[in-house]
């Protein structure tokens, strides 16, 4: 699992940790992968692939994902 920073955000450094933040998302949402297929034109089969980093997505794709589950995603300069 990613590490997490302060105020809730999560430090992402490879498609299988953006994968494993769209499953926690979508999870304390509630959410299941079918719903969450219907809500964003992303097949089942692929959110789940997305979900296990087996399969990396587009920036685009974890966008929807991540904003069907009311999630931003957002780039932070290191410091």
């Amino acid at each position: 699992m990613a590490a997490v920073g302060t105020k809730g955000h999560r430090r992402v450094v490879s498609a299988k940790d953006l994968g494993a933040a769209v499953r926690d998302a979508r999870r304390s949402q509630k959410i299941g992968q079918e719903e969450l297929a219907e809500l964003t034109g992303v097949s089942q089969p692929n959110i789940s692939r997305i979900e296990r980093g087996e399969r990396p997505a587009t920036v685009e794709t974890y966008i929807r994902l991540l904003e069907a589950v009311g999630v931003d995603l957002v780039a932070v300069p290191r410091s």
